[in-house]
């Protein structure tokens, strides 16, 4: 049983310590069905059982899911229920993954399915399918293959020859991060792309040095004045990244949920600004989709204001590359993706999700988003 679920006793504290789209999710090695066994819920249990569930349709799911719980579904917020919708998308496509696996093409979804293969020595074929990996360096004579958008992430300071490795890459998105693409050798790999994950601010004059100043305040020799001056010139600076997911882009109201990773070194100023905070950004679904097909992760950058003494994150946002590099065999092409020169896309942290907020001030009447604390405005479109 999922450790986590062992702590709760009642289908009350499930609620309470779980998303719906996370007990979803926890129907996929039969956990939930498991806890609901154990704690004696047994009518419950049976709703989701083996037999049940391979014959259920998304929609039967979903509401098997709410009885279980004892939740009406009319009742579901937009938001849970477009969480509940990418979860159950999600299930669907890890079923059509396994109904095509083979003996020696083997599936990875997650990090720990990849170590899992590779410690099993299971296959020289591993389809890393729609999340973000690392890859090991050690294990060779393996081809991998993306599918849905996968990136693996690579992070040496030293080149690296994939080809006297034998290892081959195809159809991926590469992050790189410490080290350029002019550093690898892949002449056997195909349809990558590299994203560049090195950049420490829009402004290459700025240094890590200039940062860990900001950082630690107001020197007692600069004005208060001088010191905010200070903070605005080191703009767009890389405070993060994001791995996007096409299934958390509300094309509805043209939202797509960002889901930050932020810089440790950053911490500080993060708890005060992001703490209980949902992101998002209002895109035009046509540049939602390229950033999404051409980039997927993506660096998160910010503006710096003050407070007294002390520095603070005024504002993030996105910053759309124009260009991309594409790598098949032994060239590299450079693919124009973005016409327009302005490309700088805000990130609004809002208390509860943003589509909820701007259904708020439809029915309001309110604009501008006033004690929403967002102001929309600037927004690619």
């Amino acid at each position: 049983m999922n450790e986590e679920l062992e702590k709760y006793f009642t289908i009350e504290e499930l609620i309470q310590n779980f998303t719906l789209a996370e007990l979803v999710t926890l129907t996929e090695d039969k956990s939930l069905q498991n806890w609901l066994e154990s704690r004696f819920y047994n009518e419950q249990a049976i709703l989701l059982n083996a037999d049940h569930i391979a014959k259920y349709n998304d929609d039967e799911l979903r509401l098997a899911i709410c009885e279980v719980l004892e939740i009406d579904p009319l009742t579901l917020s937009d938001y849970d229920s477009r969480a509940i919708d990418r979860a159950l998308e999600k299930r669907r496509k890890k079923s059509i993954y396994a109904d095509n696996e083979s003996d020696n093409e083997i599936i990875a979804e997650t990090q720990q399915d990849l170590i899992k293969i590779l410690a099993d020595n299971k296959s020289d074929k591993i389809y890393l399918c729609g999340g973000e990996f690392q890859i090991s360096l050690n294990k060779e004579n393996i081809t991998y293959i993306g599918r849905d958008n996968a990136v693996v992430n690579i992070t040496s300071k030293q080149p690296i020859n994939f080809d006297e490795k034998n290892i081959h890459l195809k159809n991926l998105k590469i992050f790189l991060q410490n080290i350029n693409s002019d550093q690898i050798t892949a002449n056997d790999s195909s349809n990558l792309i590299f994203l560049n994950g090195n950049s420490i601010a829009i402004n290459p004059k700025i240094t890590q040095n200039d940062i860990y100043n900001l950082l630690q305040g107001r020197n007692k020799f600069e004005s208060f004045d001088e010191f905010a001056e200070r903070a605005e010139n080191l703009s767009g600076v890389v405070i993060g990244e994001a791995l996007l997911n096409e299934n958390d882009f509300d094309i509805h109201n043209n939202i797509f949920e960002i889901k930050p990773r932020w810089r440790m070194n950053f911490s500080k100023l993060i708890k005060k600004f992001a703490e209980n905070k949902f992101f998002s950004s209002i895109i035009a679904p046509n540049i939602a989709k390229s950033i999404y097909e051409n980039q997927r992760k993506i660096l998160i950058y910010a503006d710096f204001a003050t407070d007294g003494d002390e520095a603070i994150i005024k504002n993030i946002f996105l910053q759309i590359e124009n260009q991309i590099e594409i790598f098949d065999g032994n060239s590299a092409v450079i693919k124009n993706i973005f016409p327009q020169s302005e490309n700088r896309i805000e990130i609004f942290a809002t208390d509860k999700p943003l589509a909820e907020v701007l259904a708020g001030l439809a029915i309001s009447g309110s604009s501008g988003g006033r004690g929403y604390g967002i102001n929309l405005i600037n927004l690619v479109s």
